[in-house]
């Protein structure tokens, strides 16, 4: 199993010069990541930003390396990695300065784990979820000079070794982007009914759906 450690124990092994362990796995989060829908049962998230984060510290975007993950592209809901995943990123890439992933759901119908993933499906269309978070080992990093007061650290490279939807934020940059119209990308479409999520929807209105998705967080969590 992966050693998960806590940024605090991280930040004490770093100062003592100590040998950072092959499988350790450290968090950061976003709190409100860029969602939008790209098709049925898929949504696109922004999981990590340069953005300094509530632990004063920086992911170099153009570090990533997404080999590992690109082996086995699960996405999980809160870290769980003993349960079941809710889906599997079907792209994910770096551009225009973030990481970012497409997700493809499971199905409904899959036993156990369709209705759990369902669940995080609609809360996610209707705004009540609106964090991501990646798991990561880090590769290079330093302490920041900018930012040796908080401790900060500025990560160069990491490799991704999965990520998550989830509840509790760290970064403080993002927002759930509004989608457009398919037959003009400039005129904004409107909220849509959550409602219509349901199970059983008819297919029409759940493309609707997914075409008038314009979600904007307000507000990230304490």
């Amino acid at each position: 199993m992966p050693i998960i450690t806590p940024l605090r124990q991280f930040r004490s092994l770093v100062k003592k010069g100590a040998a950072i362990p092959a499988d350790l796995r450290l968090r950061k989060q976003l709190p409100l990541a860029d969602i939008s829908a790209t098709g049925d049962r898929r949504l696109r998230f922004t999981i990590s930003t340069g953005a300094i984060d509530r632990d004063s510290d920086t992911l170099d975007p153009e570090g990533w390396d997404l080999t590992e993950y690109r082996q086995n592209p699960v996405v999980l809901f809160s870290h769980d990695a003993s349960g079941y995943p809710v889906g599997k990123s079907v792209a994910v890439d770096i551009s225009d300065g973030v990481l970012w992933a497409e997700v493809e759901f499971l199905p409904v119908d899959i036993p156990e784990a369709g209705p759990r993933a369902e669940a995080v499906y609609r809360m996610c269309l209707s705004g009540f979820l609106n964090a991501a978070s990646v798991g990561f080992h880090p590769v290079d990093f330093e302490f920041s000079a900018d930012r040796m007061d908080d401790f900060g650290i500025d990560f160069r490279k990491q490799k991704l070794l999965e990520w998550s939807i989830v509840t509790v934020p760290a970064n403080p940059e993002a927002l759930i982007e509004p989608q457009t119209t398919q037959d003009d990308p400039n005129i904004p479409v409107t909220t849509p009914d959550p409602s219509l999520a349901g199970e059983g929807t008819p297919k029409a209105a759940r493309d609707a759906l997914i075409r008038s998705l314009s979600l904007r967080a307000r507000a990230s969590a304490v």
